[in-house]
């Protein structure tokens, strides 16, 4: 990505395309549109929309911001992608949800833990907990052999790639996996409200 003159960088931000949005205390009662990598379980599930399902995308959001990729992908925009990719960084789902997940014993076990046999010997499911994901932001840059030769083409698609020296120190890594550990909770009144949320050190964080 070519560098941009800094003469358009404004610390103003305009929010703008409210074409979903809906007053908190109305909520629609269903179809919100938000992307199946956003959704929380209840969105997931009930089709439940509230002050807290804007709470766990927001958690989704700010760590693909750090990351430079999201934190769940489907790569089919099926929620049994999303459902495994859960269940592998924070456990099983609450029973109420956990029962009506219909594919869950292609991917775990009844605790929820991968299972130990798989058709064909390929795992579908792995344990990927959420620190490990935070460590590992800013790993794919250590692939990289040739980094002048990729610097140099603009038309490779490694051109959107964040620079080099991204990784979270070991602080940071403690910093993101309270702030998210505190937004990614399965039950919505678990999760910190976003007037904590914005508090929190990490967005004043310079290590």
């Amino acid at each position: 990505m070519s560098e941009i003159d800094v003469r358009w960088i404004s610390e103003d931000t305009l929010v703008i395309n409210f074409g979903q949005s809906f007053s908190s205390t109305q909520p629609l009662s269903k179809g919100v549109g938000t992307p199946v990598a956003y959704c929380a379980p209840e969105l997931i599930f009930d089709d439940e929309v509230s002050v807290w399902s804007d709470v766990w995308a927001l958690g989704c959001t700010i760590f693909e911001i750090r990351a430079g990729a999201g934190l769940f992908m489907s790569f089919f925009g099926g929620p049994d992608e999303i459902l495994r990719q859960m269940v592998q960084t924070f456990g099983r789902l609450p029973d109420q949800w956990w029962s009506r997940w219909g594919n869950r014993y292609q991917f775990f076990k009844d605790v929820g833990k991968p299972r130990e046999v798989w058709p064909n010997n390929t795992p579908l499911a792995v344990g990927y907990p959420l620190r490990q994901h935070i460590q590992d932001i800013g790993a794919e840059d250590e692939c990289i052999e040739n980094e002048d030769s990729i610097a140099n083409d603009q038309e490779a698609s490694t051109r959107l790639m964040e620079p080099k020296g991204i990784r979270p120190s070991d602080a940071e890594v403690d910093c993101i996996e309270n702030l998210l550990g505190s937004i990614l909770k399965y039950e919505p009144a678990q999760r910190s409200p976003v007037e904590i949320v914005t508090q929190h050190p990490w967005f004043t964080m310079t290590d």
